[in-house]
């Protein structure tokens, strides 16, 4: 299978910590003491982030960005990792995304040395019925998934 449910985490810390967060947070120069990620395709589809972790192409470095371990993100992203049973340890890459509507990410395929070394986990935060998640090896063989 190319998408399983590996459990399911209680997101109500994150969503109150996204309210804490001030206007405009999600942009690179709001955030303050983490560092500067440019992701060439995500930037430019319009996607916002928060970093935390993150490895090169090749899986030769791991970097644990400033808010990985900042006491207002740390207890969220160890929430997670406990739930789904995943050492933090190998947690190679770590981010959120935000997508505003109206925001679409064609069909791509991840690449990297790290693609066929690790596994993707995604974590909804807030969704709903009008939010299209698809997953497949080909653009042929695509599969919406449902994620409540």
């Amino acid at each position: 299978p190319v998408c399983v449910t590996r459990g399911l985490v209680d997101v109500s810390g994150w969503k109150s910590r996204f309210a804490s967060l001030p206007e405009g947070f999600w942009k690179d120069e709001n955030q303050t003491g983490n560092v500067k990620l440019i992701r060439p395709a995500h930037d430019a589809w319009g996607i916002e982030k928060i970093v935390f972790t993150f490895c090169d192409d090749f899986l030769q470095r791991v970097y644990d960005l400033p808010y990985s371990q900042h006491p207002d993100w740390k207890p969220l992203l160890t929430s997670v990792y406990s739930a789904l049973q995943i050492n933090e340890g190998k947690v190679v890459r770590s981010l959120l995304a935000s997508m505003p509507a109206g925001v679409k990410i064609p069909v791509h395929h991840d690449t990297g040395y790290w693609v066929r070394h690790t596994h993707r986990v995604h974590v909804a935060i807030e969704t709903g019925e009008e939010v299209e998640f698809w997953v497949g090896t080909s653009a042929d063989n695509m599969q919406q998934v449902y994620i409540p």
